[in-house]
């Protein structure tokens, strides 16, 4: 008899169950995925690695934290490597994000890629992509730091805005300050030394240039046209 209730994760919803030491197959039946043998499981270890767990191969429990499991139907697992280390998954793709996650790299600090084999250029893959797994072979991807954010900061009628972006339309300049409909309104860059130059509203203004900061919008006068 055991008094008290150990907690584990599969596929992000949480469990209990009253005994600490438990098959694969109890993990399965407790979170409904029959018929069990046709799912595959693996347990999320701390190092990021997934260890699939045989039907009849026990697990303590409570030997960690709440212990944390992927299921899968699926008969075979597949395979792929991130920077070097190698993971097995129960399914025929997998979330960028969630590579991200095994690889213990923070999604806003990396970009992930997926090497191309032949002489085609690797693939940069965004967090909104899933990787194709190869049963057959093994994917490799890798991670490289992303670039640091740089930030433009510009006026518009004596108020401050930041932007990443180098280069906005008079447009978007004068949306980015709720000044709308672009339409009714006239903007002007302010250079130090330069006189003030009207800027279209699809006009492309470069950021980056040296003394590109200082935006005046007016009302168009109505006689303006």
């Amino acid at each position: 008899m055991h008094d008290e209730d150990y907690s584990f994760v599969i596929d992000g919803t949480e469990f209990a169950i009253d005994d600490p030491k438990v098959t694969g197959r109890q993990l399965l039946e407790v979170a409904g995925k029959f018929p069990v043998d046709e799912f595959l499981i693996f347990q999320f270890l701390k190092s990021g690695q997934l260890e699939e767990l045989r039907l009849d191969e026990k697990v303590d429990l409570s030997e960690n934290d709440t212990e944390e499991f992927f299921c899968f139907k699926s008969s075979e697992s597949y395979r792929f490597t991130v920077n070097g280390r190698r993971f097995e998954w129960g399914d025929a793709s997998i979330a960028a994000g969630m590579v991200l996650r095994l690889a213990k790299v923070a999604p806003d600090a990396a970009s992930l890629w997926l090497e191309v084999r032949g002489c085609e250029p690797d693939r940069l893959i965004s967090l909104e992509e899933s990787v194709a797994l190869d049963p057959t072979g093994i994917e490799r991807l890798y991670t490289s730091e992303k670039d640091p954010v740089v930030e433009y900061k510009i006026k518009v009628n004596g108020k401050e805005f930041s932007v990443t972006t180098d280069q906005l339309t008079g447009r978007e300049i004068l949306e980015l300050a709720s000044l709308t409909p672009a339409e009714n309104y006239t903007l002007r860059l302010k250079i130090s030394g330069e006189r003030p130059r009207k800027v279209r509203l699809d006009e492309e203004v470069d950021l980056t240039k040296p003394g590109v900061e200082k935006f005046k919008a007016l009302p168009r006068d109505q006689t303006e046209g």
